[in-house]
């Protein structure tokens, strides 16, 4: 079985101060059940088993150490019948009490999985465990990372003279996980008032998902969100308290949270109703809370405060990032890497461009999916820029390429990168022309290299082709609306599809000198037939510039293809031929004329500016050939035009020295 638990934001716990009086305490580090304990089960496994934390762990429900024993029942390890599993506590006198609490570590999540639940109850009986009364339901660990401590009141129960408590697992008929226990105690709570700060976030709100994610990267004159916990450390209830988050760089907000009823232990998630504009640079940003019950006492002015931050950066309008996303129509978690892809390439257009690379379907590019898969260790995953590990395409993890994109894009290019990319109608031959214009004196290995993509494709509607979404129904979160869509997604639509990658992973070899100057350009031009079954109105070139070194990609620029009508090389005063094609300086111009008449050549760059021109003079019927030296020009993709009498005739010519 594997069950995948995704998305938990971890909260640090605070220890306990020191009580006033303590009535029964176990922390199992003996390893087996301590005298006293007992437990009732239906679970061929025995039930609450005590240990190590790995040795109490399986595949999919793992514990996370202690440092020491801890007690648990693990339904994912045996699959049994734990609906049942109930472990009690010696009897306890609480006759002289005034405001007992259970206290525990858990390590528990309340999961479903396979349309059944699992639920943890802790139940107390006074006659001697003949009936039992519910005293709390345990919640879920905010963090899946660590033992959460938890307290649970015992005041019903106060002026008994023998208590037992118990901790009843159901895993509701179904195949779930479990529960972990440790340092169980029964307690009566320090006296006095402490609000004590546990956590601050500095968030942003991405309506595409929608979300609060993680402000550790954003841009400048965001948004920032904040969020956080506070905890009662004492007897005293918190029912209000004031907060005022402010920026190291300027700006404050402040707030009342009233109408809580916060016992001791208890913790509680917050937001501010405002935000603040993120400045540039790093932003630290302080919370401090004041005012408890609205008299300002607090036995502990020490915690009182938290900090996040937040770095808000100037994107370049010359820097591309370029994001390189693992991804398949098997991968159930990768519509959310087709959601921030499309995202990011709508909402940064000047900064992002996305990459699809296919993996085991129908749209593989065997070289590219081979080559970033000795990058990432799962899928969806992405690489942005070839620099840095691995990121996941959502903010919702860390790292993700919407922080690598602010870091990246806000650099000063090495250099700027321009392009044409024109296709024949008639015979889809690809012409893509790219420059490299160097912002700095450049040595080394750099390469250009080209990646063609396309946008909209469905497949046919069979299987290869469907989508399978794992956010059907909603289960794990929403996700730009995928959620709401079956799985799997038939007819879903793919963008950003990588269809050929025309330089080999690094780029072509020699394609940028190997010292170059700042402000120089430098062009190479690729050839490629576009398969017929791709749809050129949708397709994109993108050329790049790479360190074949380090693999960095240093910059990019994409471009619609640009489809031209085919040329018609028939003509009834003369024929045209022009070779070597590519060329790397002289072309020979072949007229083959049925009458005499003058004639020249002129050269144009793809931009339209005529570079060279040469008069032949008057030409005689039959053929004729004259050479057009082309070597003072840089590479790239030039139009040789050939005026005979009244006609002009047009070939295209690649210049590679």
């Amino acid at each position: 079985m594997r069950k995948k638990l995704l998305g938990f934001i971890s909260i640090s716990l605070l220890s306990t101060a020191a009580f006033c009086q303590t009535y029964f305490t176990e922390n199992f580090d003996a390893g087996v059940i301590p005298a006293g304990w007992t437990q009732t089960t239906l679970a061929s496994d025995g039930g609450w088993k005590f240990g190590t934390s790995a040795s109490l762990s399986s595949t999919s429900f793992t514990f996370p150490s202690t440092g020491s024993n801890i007690v648990a029942t693990n339904d994912d390890a045996c699959n049994c019948d734990k609906s049942a599993d109930r472990l009690i506590l010696p009897s306890v006198d609480l006759t002289t009490t005034t405001a007992p609490f259970l206290l525990y570590d858990q390590f528990y999540f309340a999961g479903t999985y396979g349309g059944a639940t699992e639920i943890c109850r802790i139940e107390a009986s006074i006659d001697s465990g003949a009936t039992w009364s519910l005293v709390s339901v345990m919640t879920s660990n905010a963090s899946g990372a660590a033992f959460e401590s938890k307290a649970a009141s015992l005041a019903t129960y106060v002026g008994q003279p023998s208590v037992k408590v118990s901790i009843l697992y159901n895993d509701g008929a179904g195949f779930l996980f479990g529960a972990g226990l440790d340092n169980v105690s029964i307690v009566e709570p320090p006296v006095g008032r402490d609000l004590a700060v546990q956590s601050l976030s500095s968030a942003m709100y991405l309506p595409v998902i929608p979300a609060y994610v993680s402000a550790s990267a954003v841009g400048v004159g965001q948004k920032i969100e904040f969020g956080f916990n506070v905890k009662n450390t004492k007897s005293t209830m918190i029912t209000s308290f004031d907060a005022t988050v402010s920026a190291s760089g300027g700006g404050s907000r402040s707030q009342t949270f009233t109408g809580l009823s916060l016992g001791y232990l208890a913790a509680i998630d917050l937001q501010f109703d405002s935000s603040l504009a993120a400045l540039a640079g790093l932003n630290n940003y302080t919370l401090t809370i004041s005012n408890i019950n609205g008299t300002g006492a607090d036995d502990d002015v020490s915690n009182n405060t938290g900090t996040a931050t937040a770095t808000a950066y100037t994107l370049n309008p010359t820097k591309k990032f370029v994001v390189e996303e693992g991804t398949g129509t098997w991968c159930g978690y990768c519509p959310r890497g087709a959601v921030m892809v499309d995202y990011l390439s709508t909402a940064y257009p000047d900064n992002f461009i996305g990459i699809a690379v296919h993996n085991s379907d129908p749209m593989i590019v065997p070289e590219y999916d081979t080559y970033l898969g000795t990058k990432i260790g799962g899928y969806p995953s992405c690489l942005g820029d070839r620099q840095g590990t691995e990121c996941d395409p959502s903010p919702q993890y860390d790292p993700s390429i919407y922080g690598r994109m602010f870091e990246r894009a806000s650099i000063a290019p090495l250099a700027t990168v321009a392009l044409t990319a024109e296709m024949n109608s008639a015979s889809r031959a690809l012409v893509v022309n790219s420059t490299a214009t160097y912002t700095t004196n450049l040595s080394g290995d750099y390469r250009i290299n080209v990646v063609l993509t396309e946008d909209g494709i469905t497949g046919d509607g069979t299987a290869p082709w469907n989508q399978t979404n794992y956010y059907a129904g909603g289960g794990i979160g929403p996700m730009g609306g995928i959620e709401s869509l079956a799985n799997p997604i038939v007819g879903f639509e793919y963008n950003h599809v990588a269809r050929a990658i025309l330089g080999g992973i690094n780029g072509t070899t020699a394609s940028l000198p190997a010292s170059g100057t700042s402000g120089s350009s430098y062009s190479y031009a690729y050839s490629y037939t576009v398969p017929a079954e791709y749809n050129a109105s949708n397709m994109k070139a993108i050329a790049m510039v790479i360190n074949a070194t380090t693999g960095e990609i240093v910059n990019a620029q994409s471009a619609s293809l640009t489809i031209v009508a085919g040329i018609n090389d028939k003509s009834t005063d003369a024929s045209l031929n022009v070779y070597p094609n590519p060329t790397t300086g002289k072309v020979i111009v072949d007229l083959n004329l049925a009458n005499s008449m003058d004639a020249s050549v002129k050269v144009y760059s793809v931009l339209g500016a005529m570079v060279a021109q040469k008069d032949l003079g008057t030409m005689h019927a039959g053929t004729n050939s004259n050479s057009i030296d082309l070597t003072n020009l840089d590479n790239g993709v030039y139009m040789i035009q050939v005026t005979t009498g009244d006609q002009v005739t047009t070939r295209r010519v690649v210049l590679n020295k």
